[in-house]
């Protein structure tokens, strides 16, 4: 547990000021959900999926998933290297323009991030009944409408010139909001009505949480100016902020690694499914399911979902940060001169107008997942050739929450039982298409949404990559035509 706890603290800190995070589709794992090899990981996307599977059992070892992305920094094509990754000095810790490009004339700065390390995982299958056993370690980071300006002075700094004597005026929100967490789960799905020609299936995945780091940071109005001397004045500040960090907040050591489990939450996963049975797989013809074509036997399943339905009340080492109409001066700014937030605080307030400043510490918050709305479809071609539609909304159900990536995406594939490759087309926030590459060899899949910046055909503005190792029993003890799983499977 102590190298998964690493793993998300690094990841998802680090991660969002890598490249600010933005538009990460790859946390659906478009590519790889849709396989229906993909046993217990298709209720990643709707937990009635997991009925659908042709397994009687399917193991997954293990399924990792990474993904930062944002429209501001990034590596102009051809630059990128693997060396690249293990350069930390060089690479994340760069000046503006000595590594990262940043993009011109934007109107906001957008961001997300996305790692899920999923442990090992079962999906039993008996009868009318499925069951999921679930495990993993999430982290998601998101960044929403930072303002230009301001994305410029963080940039070049508030020597920045052409800014200089400006009254900037902020009313619409801004946030920046980060969670990690473990979650354990059970899932189920069962069939709500079967016949020759259809059937409807549903399905639930509960799972607790344990929340790790919390952070939500959201100003509702900011109106400032900056002077050549690089002081700050601002005029009105409204915001609110919520901590619940690895960090002492006193000495600023990072405690992340041996610190206790600081919250604790439920979540759930709610979805159905459609199938339309027909001819368009024949048994016998060299395709996927000639051993059971009554798997294969569908025209098309048609499914809605609803993801993440939960949040997690942060209890340990919090603090809540207040701006209340807050007029104050903040004169020649240097992070080095302060040695703890109560610090920089302490000068606001004694150069303070009007208005309020305040801190609040010891008092619970609750931080909520990123929610989403899913509607799939899934379009059988026969001869192993399908293509699977999908759409993932963003659903903004509380303040304090960390933001999914809205998408649409049209995924063609090609499977078999040892073999699947996909081309997972997607629109990203509905503005920016992506082409992405999936591919099944056995009991391990490999994908990528953007190969793009890794291949160094197309500047990259992120990375994002996703692997699974499962196995699946075709026959099991329970069947009455039953064989040795061990000798029946893949």
């Amino acid at each position: 547990m102590r190298i998964y706890r690493q793993a998300l603290v690094l990841l998802t800190l680090l991660g969002i000021s890598l490249f600010g995070a933005n538009k990460a589709f790859a946390q659906e794992m478009a590519g790889f959900v849709p396989d229906n090899m993909a046993g217990v990981n298709r209720g990643i996307i709707n937990p009635a999926a997991i009925f659908d599977s042709p397994n009687c059992l399917d193991i997954s070892l293990v399924t990792g998933n990474f993904s930062v992305q944002n429209n501001y920094l990034f590596l102009p094509r051809g630059t990128f290297s693997l060396r690249d990754l293990a350069n930390f000095r060089d690479t994340y810790l760069a000046e503006p323009g000595e590594y990262f490009s940043t993009r011109e004339n934007i109107s906001a700065m957008h961001g997300r991030q996305n790692l899920r390390l999923q442990g090992p995982s079962v999906l039993f299958k008996y009868k009318n009944h499925s069951f999921a056993f679930v495990n993993s370690i999430r982290g998601v980071s998101s960044i929403k409408r930072i303002p230009d300006h301001m994305v410029n002075f963080f940039t070049y700094g508030l020597t920045y010139t052409p800014q200089h004597n400006i009254p900037f005026n902020e009313t619409r929100a801004f946030s920046v909001a980060s969670l990690g967490w473990a979650e354990i789960g059970l899932g189920y799905s069962t069939q709500l009505m079967s016949s020759p020609t259809e059937n409807i299936t549903l399905g639930i995945t509960a799972k607790y949480l344990m929340g790790y780091h919390g952070l939500s940071a959201r100003s509702e109005e900011l109106l400032y100016e900056v002077n050549e001397e690089r002081d700050v004045y601002f005029s009105r500040f409204n915001s609110n902020s919520y901590l619940s960090l690895p960090i002492d907040f006193i000495t600023n050591d990072f405690t992340g690694f041996e610190s206790r489990v600081n919250g604790r939450g439920l979540t759930f996963d709610l979805g159905v499914t459609y199938t339309q049975k027909g001819q368009s797989a024949q048994p016998g013809k060299s395709n996927l399911f000639a051993w059971d074509p009554a798997y294969a036997d569908y025209k098309y399943r048609l499914g809605f979902s609803l993801l993440d339905l939960g949040s997690i009340r942060l209890r340990e080492n919090t603090r809540q940060v207040v701006f209340e109409n807050a007029d104050f001066v903040w004169f020649d700014p240097q992070w080095e001169d302060y040695l703890n937030l109560d610090e920089l605080l302490t000068e606001l307030r004694e150069n303070q107008n009007s208005g309020e400043i305040n801190t609040i510490d010891g008092e619970p918050f609750r931080m909520y997942l990123p929610s989403a709305a899913s509607l799939q479809l899934d379009y059988n071609f026969g001869n192993n050739f399908f293509t699977y539609f999908m759409w993932v909304q963003d659903i903004p159900i509380a303040r304090n929450r960390v933001a999914r990536s809205s998408q649409i995406g049209v995924i063609p594939r090609y499977e078999t039982r040892w073999f699947a490759v996909a081309l997972p087309i997607t629109l990203h926030e509905y503005r920016t298409p992506r082409v992405g590459l999936s591919v099944r060899i056995a009991f391990l899949t490999i994908g990528t949404e953007q190969p793009g910046g890794l291949l160094n055909i197309k500047d990259m503005y992120g990375a994002d990559f996703y692997f699974s190792i499962s196995w699946g029993f075709k026959n099991c003890w329970f069947n009455k035509s039953s064989v040795n799983p061990c000798l029946n499977g893949w």
